[in-house]
């Protein structure tokens, strides 16, 4: 049962566009090539292809888990349940997770100084976000969120730093 329903917490309005425009990024064409030996070309392309498959799958099936709850916002929908079953079980922002993990595998694909700049941008954006929605879920499941937050990692299993 969640602790409170007060006013929706401040969050900066600015989170949702920036996402969408990082990951926009990630296919801009041209730019500089990052330096990769001849022979490692095809290698880590085929490396970033298997990790673009699986960080889209990992958020696309973190996303479903979610259902009808899915916002982009980091402020969960009025009347929301705490996810802590499946890819939740594991780590408390798993669809960030999977578009972290495509982010770093287009960079090996592409091989371009913006798709790395994008996946960097992306990354600190998504670290501000998850910050962000931790705290509008403690405000809004308190004691139930902490408990769980203590035992689940924010992003990367068995990795504890926040």
């Amino acid at each position: 049962m969640p602790a409170s329903r007060g006013a929706a917490p401040s969050v900066p309005a600015w989170l949702v566009p920036a996402q969408a425009g990082l990951a926009a990024a990630h296919v801009v064409s041209g730019g500089p090539r990052l330096p990769v030996p001849d022979r490692a070309v095809a290698p880590v392309r085929v490396v970033g292809a298997v990790a673009v498959v699986t960080g889209l799958a990992t958020a696309g099936v973190s996303a479903a888990g979610l259902g009808r709850d899915l916002t982009a916002s980091p402020v969960p929908r009025d009347g929301a349940a705490l996810r802590t079953r499946g890819a939740f079980a594991r780590v408390r922002h798993p669809v960030y997770l999977g578009l972290l993990v495509a982010s770093g595998g287009a960079v090996l694909a592409r091989q371009r100084v913006t798709t790395l700049l994008a996946a960097c941008g992306l990354a600190g954006l998504l670290h501000v976000k998850a910050g962000v929605e931790d705290r509008v879920l403690e405000e809004r499941f308190g004691q139930e969120w902490r408990d769980y937050a203590a035992r689940v990692p924010r992003l990367v299993p068995g990795l504890r730093w926040s």
